[in-house]
């Protein structure tokens, strides 16, 4: 942790403390409202490792993998499954329609 994090941390736990608004907090030691605000934001965001596939990135985007079914496949009826993680999944099936009922 660098001594610039420490100095920040501390503040934001006095400030967290103290019975003073954000504002207050920083106009009475002399600190920038915007800075003060940008270290709170960064300094309790929760950590995330990056690189985990699981994670969303930060453009809101989760990696998917398409796989191809083979010919006998395609003709049962078609859904789409979406899976989280082993313990949650969303499934929809599609209702074929009788194609002798096609305008």
């Amino acid at each position: 942790m660098t001594e610039k994090t420490k100095l920040w941390s501390k503040h934001i736990k006095s400030q967290g403390l103290s019975n003073q608004t954000q504002r207050e907090y920083c106009k009475l030691h002399g600190l920038s409202i915007h800075t003060f605000r940008f270290w709170k934001s960064k300094l309790l965001k929760p950590s995330q490792p990056e690189d985990s596939p699981s994670t969303p990135k930060q453009n809101g985007f989760i990696p998917i993998q398409v796989i191809k079914r083979d010919s006998n496949e395609s003709k049962k009826i078609p859904f789409f499954k979406l899976e989280v993680n082993q313990d949650m999944s969303i499934s929809i099936t599609f209702k074929r329609h009788d194609e002798s009922n096609v305008c």
